[in-house]
């Protein structure tokens, strides 16, 4: 049995949760995981928020920090932390990431400093370790608001993990508090252009029928039309009965034999779809003109594309896909450690 006062706490945490919620600062996978466990604490003790008996004026973090008192650093502990941060700042510049961060670990344990935050951010962006470093820029920044080199940092994490619109908000935040920064300027227009690209492909890879391979990035199929392997495909592809009749169907007139097909360089072994040239019966997969009838043509080319050469088509994809990711991340913060 939960007594009433144990309830009224809980009540508390709840809206605490729920204040954490509300202030926009949770990424989307932390508020569902938020409210998940309010759900749990409402269930398991069995309370209700809306209860006038459980409310209270008390606000359960002022009472936290008024009656826990922080930890007295002491002078010899706060010059170890520091000579532990720059041994992390040396291990930086001899690209021993994994070491500097234990280095600026350690110094942390001495000292919460937003500076050791922020270094061990950047030496966990070296080390590809992209999500670290986005937190320890938010501890960084929970330390000290106006902290505008976390922003900075925190946008270079998130350009790296191709979270464009978060990368720009960082760099706008740091451009407030630093406006005269110009690699902070550079950085952010790099960001909104990287976003633009990435709403532009989106929309492009929205925009093919259905039926066709998605090959993703920056599709470009004069390169594509280029690659041998991918000419040869379409000259059996072409030399096909039903690819034949369709496009008989489609230009009116009598549909094209595979000897046809043969005199513009397919390979042989394509049988004729009308062995007797008086023999105009639409074949079943044949399809009408006009812009419908291309659609319908191009959705059975990628079918059949696919069905005889699926790792080709994934080598495509793999290929065009690779041309839109060789663009690096932007330029990094010239003030690597403080």
């Amino acid at each position: 049995m939960t007594s009433l006062q144990e309830r009224k706490l809980i009540i508390k945490i709840i809206d605490f949760f729920r204040s954490k919620i509300s202030s926009g600062q949770l990424e989307s996978d932390q508020v569902e995981s938020l409210e998940v466990a309010l759900q749990c604490l409402e269930s398991t003790f069995n309370v209700n928020v809306s209860d006038p008996a459980l409310q209270t004026n008390v606000d359960l973090l002022s009472l936290f920090v008024a009656n826990v008192k922080e930890k007295t650093l002491t002078e010899e502990a706060k010059q170890q932390a520091e000579t532990l941060k720059n041994e992390g700042n040396n291990l930086m510049k001899d690209a021993k990431y994994e070491e500097a961060i234990q280095k600026y670990s350690e110094a942390i344990k001495l000292h919460s400093n937003p500076i050791f935050f922020c270094n061990r951010a950047a030496a966990f962006s070296k080390a590809e370790r992209h999500l670290d470093a986005v937190e320890d820029c938010k501890i960084a920044l929970q330390l000290d608001p106006s902290y505008s080199k976390a922003y900075g940092r925190m946008g270079l994490a998130y350009t790296s993990l191709r979270k464009f619109k978060e990368a720009r908000d960082a760099y706008k935040k740091a451009l407030e508090l630093e406006p005269n920064n110009e690699s902070f300027e550079n950085n952010l227009n790099i960001a909104e252009e990287k976003l633009r690209e990435a709403e532009q492909q989106q929309t492009s890879a929205g925009s093919f029928p259905s039926g066709f391979p998605n090959f993703g990035g920056a599709f470009n199929p004069f390169e594509m039309l280029n690659n041998p392997a991918f000419a040869q495909m379409a000259q059996q592809v072409m030399s096909d009965p039903n690819i034949i009749n369709m496009m008989g169907n489609m230009f009116g007139g009598t549909p094209p034999t595979a000897a046809a097909a043969d005199n513009v360089n397919a390979p042989t072994g394509g049988s004729s779809v009308n062995s007797d040239p008086n023999n105009t019966a639409p074949n079943p997969t044949a399809t009408g003109g006009g812009l419908a009838g291309l659609l319908q043509m191009g959705q059975q080319f990628a079918s059949m594309m696919q069905q005889q050469n699926p790792d080709l088509v994934d080598q495509l994809r793999r290929q065009f896909q690779g041309q839109n990711d060789q663009d690096g991340p932007p330029n990094p913060d010239p003030n690597t450690n403080h």
